[in-house]
């Protein structure tokens, strides 16, 4: 298979200010003399970069719009390539179409959810500062709150810009106002475009970009790439690379297929390309992935490492014949449009869902810690028949559906809705929950055992056996011909005795003692650090009848994962 060549450009950033009239007037505009950027301006007129209008203006609190932002850049990043857009705003009549197919190939645009770019309207701080990171390909996703902190205003910045603002600010490019505020949705006005790019100027960044379809990287052995790599082109294969920078999968792409074969990355790897036939990362070692592309399908194979996988779309991540960690932690960020979808296939060690009102689908494999953040209400978490969840924490209520498993579920807030009965259930005080199909309320405890058979428990146990033989009051309906789960904190002995049988008992209340079996060694639950054990009534239990469980007020704590006896 033949090589393409790969190319290199420096991202300086030199925007030549074209925004008056035609013709070039160096004489220094009346009004910036005064101005707090009259010297950055002026430098600017010298070195032709920009112009005042006829009048002999400058008008640099003026705004700009977002096409002719993006002209700009086009204009002296000479950036050719383009695809097809679909923006319902931009017709190929306008001025501007060019550019915006331009732009778009290159990976620095988006547009809006509604489908639109809106070229005419005012580009404000915030939008400029996102289209600043992905022109240099900043790292969004580092933790830049110490730098955002300072500005009073901090909470206004869009979820789906707080990275960038984070990014620009950090490196320097773009500083609040003297009252502490950074105000990101104020329109950015020629005054603080020209300082800001100023600042950029600076900012030398080799991006090594791959714009046609074919196989990039050796044969064998690996390449060294000192800098950023773009990938803007569907059809393209890079394998046997590491990247000291970051790596782009641009809109470019479309829905076509990229794939990477032993190649690492360094820095952040953001996908903004791709569709549903998939994103391959073979082999691969990279520390944050950023999804940023609706639909697009993301395989893990062989030896894959991805540390945290930050998703701000609908997207599907998918293991397949993995043998590294694979994809570890993942965060369904509240940048994720309502009503997206989310797939999950594969196991994972951590999933962090922060979006609300959207579907998250486990259609396989397990997850060991799955938490739904306050922010999260009114989305639905579908788990198909062959999927586990280990430990489901609820601070937001919403709807848990399908046939899969869940081993714990804690549930800090009323209103969930859990339709798979899980093994154990913990909830915090007054907190009611629907589980199958009945409800439960805590008893403030936050102790408690599922009961299986889609029934729910009533009340639950008031608390965990103590070293001191307290007794545990409460109650629990089960279905009968069904086994008890009990659960402890902690491992717990009887010196001498043999078997748990001998440390347990159950009988009618107030009546007859009932044959029982008692699993002899406790199951001990990596994940809660608890262990359960079962009883299973010889005969079948009586509907209607409560039955009391004693314990032996006798017993010790121990570390291992037992309960009766000192050996097991």
């Amino acid at each position: 298979m033949f090589k393409k060549r790969k190319t290199a450009f420096c991202l300086i950033l030199a925007l030549l200010f074209i925004l008056s009239l035609a013709g070039v007037s160096f004489a220094q505009p009346s009004d910036i003399q005064n101005h707090w950027a009259g010297k950055q301006i002026s430098d600017w007129i010298d070195k032709g970069l920009a112009q005042g209008y006829p009048d002999g203006t400058f008008k640099p609190d003026n705004s700009i719009t977002r096409a002719e932002f993006v002209s700009l850049i086009n204009r002296s990043f000479q950036l050719t390539s383009s695809v097809k857009t679909d923006f319902s705003d931009v017709s190929p009549t306008n001025w501007f179409a060019g550019d915006i197919a331009r732009a778009r190939a290159a990976g620095y645009i988006t547009g809006f959810e509604d489908g639109t770019f809106r070229p005419n309207k005012q580009i404000s701080r915030q939008e400029a500062a996102a289209i600043l990171a992905r022109l240099l390909i900043l790292e969004t996703s580092a933790d830049n709150s110490a730098y955002l902190n300072e500005f009073t205003d901090a909470k206004d910045i869009s979820a789906w810009s707080r990275g960038s603002v984070g990014a620009v600010v950090a490196k320097g490019l773009m500083n609040g106002y003297p009252d502490q505020t950074i105000r990101p949705a104020a329109n950015i006005s020629r005054a603080e475009a020209i300082v800001t790019l100023d600042r950029s100027i600076a900012v030398q960044v080799k991006v090594f970009k791959y714009d046609q379809p074919g196989t990039y990287g050796p044969a064998s052995g690996t390449e060294t790439i000192e800098g950023n790599v773009l990938i803007s082109a569907a059809g393209v294969t890079l394998e046997n690379t590491k990247i000291t920078g970051s790596l782009v999968l641009a809109e470019g792409i479309g829905d076509g297929d990229v794939t990477l074969k032993n190649v690492i990355v360094q820095g952040e790897t953001t996908v903004k390309g791709g569709g549903a036939n998939s994103v391959v990362f073979d082999n691969c070692t990279m520390p944050t992935v950023i999804v940023d592309k609706e639909g697009v399908r993301i395989v893990a194979t062989g030896n894959t490492s991805v540390n945290i996988v930050r998703l701000e779309s609908g997207a599907a991540l998918a293991e397949l014949k993995i043998t590294g960690p694979g994809f570890e932690m993942v965060s369904l960020t509240q940048a994720i449009p309502e009503n997206a979808k989310v797939i999950l296939d594969g196991n994972f060690d951590n999933v962090k869902l922060e979006a609300g009102k959207i579907n998250l689908s486990v259609t396989g494999g397990t997850v060991e810690k799955l938490e739904v953040a306050g922010t999260a209400a009114g989305g639905i978490i579908d788990l198909g028949s062959s999927a586990k969840i280990t430990t489901l924490i609820l601070d937001a209520a919403v709807s848990v559906t399908g046939e899969g498993v869940i081993q714990t579920a804690k549930v800090n807030v009323s209103g969930a809705t859990i339709e798979p009965t899980p093994k154990v259930l913990d909830k915090a005080t007054g907190v009611t929950v629907t589980v199958g199909a009945a409800s439960s309320t805590g008893d403030g405890d936050g102790s408690g055992q599922g009961t299986g058979g889609g029934v729910a428990p009533l009340n639950l146990v008031g608390s965990y056996l103590t070293t001191t033989g307290e007794s545990i009051e409460g109650s629990v309906t089960v279905p009968k011909d069904h086994e008890i789960e009990l659960v402890f904190d902690r491992g717990v002995v009887r010196d001498h005795w043999d078997n748990n049988q001998q440390c347990i008992t159950m009988r009618v209340e107030n009546g007859p003692y009932v044959s029982i079996n008692v699993t002899r060694a406790a199951n001990y639950l990596d994940d809660t650090e608890k262990r359960s054990i079962y009883l299973s009534p010889v005969n079948s239990l009586t509907s209607g009848t409560t039955y009391v469980i004693t314990i032996s007020a006798n017993l010790t704590a121990n570390n291992d994962n037992t309960l009766g006896t000192e050996k097991e």
